[in-house]
C-alpha cells in the first residue's frame, strides 16, 4: 500500500510538472531563436572577464541566438599557418554554456587568398581556399566536431547552420572591379554553390544560410534567382536599418513575395541584421536612419512586435531577427558605433544597458513566455 501511495504521489507530481511545462510552452508566441543579437565590436573587444559577463547578460535578457563573424582572415592570416580557433572557440563555448544558438558568418578573405590583394573586401581567388576554412569549422564545431570531444563538460550544441558571406551585393562586402566576371551576383553564386557542395558532404543535415542582403534586399534577391542561385540555400536572409521598426515587417513581406514567385514559399527567412543606431546629436554626419536613445528603444519594440504580433512571423516564415548590435562603445566616427543595446564604458571593463535593451527584455519576456536565467532557461516563479 505504501508503495502504491508513493507511486500515486509521483504520478501526480509528474502530471503537475507536465501541466506547468505545457502552460509555459503555451505562452510562447514566437519560434525558438527568434530573439537574436549580433556579437561583434565592443562586446568582442572588451577584456575577457567583461566579455564573459555579457554572455550571461544576453541569456538573461531573452537573447536565444547569436550571430557572429567567423573571420577567415583572423583565423588564417598566413597560408602556411594552421587555423587558429581561439576566438571562435570562445564564442562557441560561451554560447553553449549559456544556452544560446550560434549563427556563424563565414567571411573576410586573408590577404594571401584575395583575388584582388589591395581590396580588403575582395572575394577569394580560389574558392577551394575558402572551402578549406569552412570544412575546418564544420569538423571542429559540427555534430562530430573535435571541439565537443575536447570540451566534454559543456552542453553539446553543435552548429548546423552556416551563413555564407555578408552583404556580397555591396562593395564593402564583395569588392571587385566594375564589370569583372566575379561581380555580384554571379561571383557570389559560384562561391555559394561550392560551399553548399562542401556542407552537403561534411554534414548532410547542415543548412546553408544565404548572405544577408541589405537595403532593397528583395531586388538583390531577385537578381540572385535570375542567375540560378535559388537552389543553393536553405534559409534566406535580409538586413535592414529601417528608421522605423515597423518597416521590418514591410521588408520581410517584399522578400517573401520574391521567394514565392521563385518557388520558395516554404523556405525560412532570417532578418540577420536589423538596427537603428542612436547617433543623432552625437555625430555631425548623420544618416536618414539615425535616431536617439529613445528612438532606438521604440525601434526595437516596433521591429520585433511588427513580426510577432498576430503571428505574422508564421505567415512570412521569419524564424529569427538579429538586432545589430549587442554592444558598442558610443564613441567614434561610424554611425554603427552608436548601435548597441549595451554600452562599453570608458575603461573598457564594464557595460551599461541602454533604454533599447529594456524594451528588448520586455518584448522577449512577453513573446517567449517567461523571464530567462543566465543559462537560457525559464526562471522559476516563486
Amino acid at each position: 500500500m505504501a508503495l502504491c501511495r508513493l507511486l500515486s504521489v509521483v504520478a501526480a507530481a509528474l502530471l503537475v510538472l507536465g501541466a506547468t511545462a505545457a502552460a509555459q510552452a503555451g505562452k510562447r508566441r514566437v519560434p525558438s531563436g527568434f530573439f537574436g543579437a549580433t556579437w561583434d565590436g565592443a562586446a568582442k573587444s572588451a577584456p575577457a572577464r567583461a566579455r564573459a559577463g555579457e554572455w550571461a547578460a544576453m541569456s538573461r535578457s531573452g537573447v536565444e541566438s547569436v550571430r557572429a563573424s567567423f573571420n577567415w582572415a583572423t583565423a588564417l592570416p598566413h597560408r602556411e599557418d594552421q587555423v587558429q580557433f581561439r576566438q571562435t572557440d570562445e564564442i562557441v563555448a560561451q554560447a553553449a554554456r549559456h544556452g544560446l544558438r550560434v549563427l556563424p558568418v563565414v567571411e573576410h578573405t586573408p590577404r594571401w587568398a584575395r583575388r584582388y590583394p589591395n581590396r580588403a573586401a575582395s572575394p577569394p581567388a580560389n574558392s577551394g581556399d575558402y572551402l578549406d576554412y569552412l570544412a575546418a569549422l564544420v569538423f571542429r564545431y559540427g555534430p562530430d566536431g573535435t571541439f565537443w570531444d575536447e570540451r566534454f563538460e559543456l552542453p553539446q550544441r553543435p552548429i548546423r547552420e552556416w551563413q555564407i558571406w555578408n552583404e556580397p551585393e555591396l562593395r564593402r562586402g564583395w569588392d571587385v572591379p566594375m564589370g569583372a566576371s566575379d561581380a555580384w551576383p554571379t561571383g557570389y553564386v559560384r562561391l555559394l554553390a561550392a560551399a553548399r557542395d562542401l556542407l552537403n558532404a561534411a554534414d548532410p543535415d547542415a543548412r546553408v544560410v544565404l548572405a544577408g542582403l541589405a537595403n532593397d534586399s528583395w531586388n538583390k534577391l531577385a537578381q540572385l534567382y535570375e542567375v540560378g542561385g535559388g537552389r543553393l540555400f536553405d534559409v534566406a536572409a535580409f538586413h535592414l536599418y529601417p528608421g522605423r521598426g515597423r518597416n521590418t515587417y514591410r521588408a520581410a513581406r517584399r522578400v517573401r513575395a520574391v521567394m514565392r514567385r521563385n518557388g520558395d514559399r516554404l523556405k525560412p527567412l532570417y532578418a540577420t541584421e536589423v538596427g537603428c543606431p542612436a547617433s543623432r546629436g552625437r555625430l555631425r554626419r548623420d544618416r536618414s536612419f539615425a535616431t536617439t536613445d529613445r528612438g532606438m528603444a521604440r525601434c526595437v519594440k516596433d521591429a520585433y512586435s511588427s513580426l510577432a504580433r498576430g503571428r505574422r512571423w508564421q505567415m512570412l516564415r521569419v524564424r529569427g531577427l538579429y538586432w545589430y548590435t549587442w554592444a558598442s562603445d558610443y564613441r567614434g566616427r561610424s554611425i554603427f558605433d552608436y548601435s548597441g543595446l549595451r554600452r562599453l564604458l570608458p575603461g573598457r571593463a564594464r557595460f551599461r544597458s541602454k533604454p533599447a535593451l529594456h524594451a528588448y527584455v520586455r518584448l522577449a519576456r512577453r513573446y517567449e513566455g517567461c523571464a530567462k536565467t543566465s543559462t537560457g532557461r525559464c526562471r522559476r516563479r516563486r
